[in-house]
């Protein structure tokens, strides 16, 4: 499910709020993947990556980024759940700074 470096409390937390679910639906996503026209994307966007993630693997994310012409950033020791991880302030602060720079 994408916990693998979450501290245990933090897997705990996450274990906590959610309930039974399918894998089909990541299934479904991943492997046919999701059809976007990159052309009719106009708006600029930051594509995040982290390189301990199980789930969404950084080498995946980063073609997406590539595709797209964007900006890419890979968090070292981050996995699939970085916003909850320790160490997540730094993501924050890299997102926000990206923010600011286009007026968000």
């Amino acid at each position: 499910m994408g916990t693998n470096m979450l501290p245990p409390e933090g897997k705990a937390y996450v274990y906590n709020l959610m309930g039974p679910e399918s894998g089909r639906h990541l299934r479904q996503i991943a492997i046919p993947g999701v059809s976007v026209d990159e052309r009719l994307v106009r708006c600029p966007f930051l594509v995040i990556g982290a390189s301990r993630d199980n789930t969404i693997p950084s080498k995946i994310v980063r073609k997406i980024a590539l595709k797209y012409n964007a900006p890419f950033r890979e968090y070292p020791d981050h996995g699939h759940m970085i916003i909850l991880e320790p160490n997540w302030l730094d993501v924050a602060r890299d997102t926000a700074a990206w923010l600011e720079k286009y007026g968000f």
